[in-house]
């Protein structure tokens, strides 16, 4: 079975599923590597600010909710990627998947805003500005994970 299939009928059957995130559209909120925590979406219950998981062209993107259009039985929404200047194409109910609820970072799981902080925005506008920025920073943060993996596991004895 396809993993999107996979993703959607556990979802559909009211089961979390952890997906590894690999594109850099939501650095820093989300970076290449981090896991998240996706939990099926009530459609009434998502607000501007959430990020969730939608199918598209047999992928998985992970957006930020930016508005929402249509009527309380059709609703449509407008996401965006933290550090991306234009919105995606919106997305229908047959297209969303989850709402994320927690990343898992440096082996422990964090919530996730719906409101990133100020540095979050600062350093989510010059990635999205910069491939120079982009490039160093996903460089220090890939540095910065194989240096906490290398302390973190145990050395055998000589």
């Amino acid at each position: 079975m396809p993993k999107l299939a996979l993703c959607k009928s556990a979802l559909m059957t009211g089961v979390p599923v952890r997906l590894r995130v690999t594109g850099t559209s939501m650095v820093p909120v989300l970076w290449p590597g981090d896991c998240v925590t996706l939990h099926p979406a009530m459609v009434g219950d998502l607000r501007l600010g959430d990020v969730v998981a939608f199918a598209r062209e047999a992928r998985v993107i992970v957006h930020r909710i930016v508005d929402q259009t249509g009527d309380a039985n059709t609703p449509v929404w407008i996401t965006r990627g933290d550090d991306q200047q234009h919105e995606d194409s919106p997305i229908l109910c047959a297209e969303l998947l989850g709402v994320v609820t927690t990343v898992r970072r440096f082996g422990a799981d964090r919530p996730i805003d719906s409101r990133p902080s100020r540095t979050a925005r600062a350093l989510s506008h010059a990635v999205g500005r910069s491939s120079l920025v982009r490039f160093l920073l996903i460089r220090i943060y890939s540095r910065l994970i194989g240096w906490i993996s290398a302390v973190r596991e145990p050395r055998a004895a000589l």
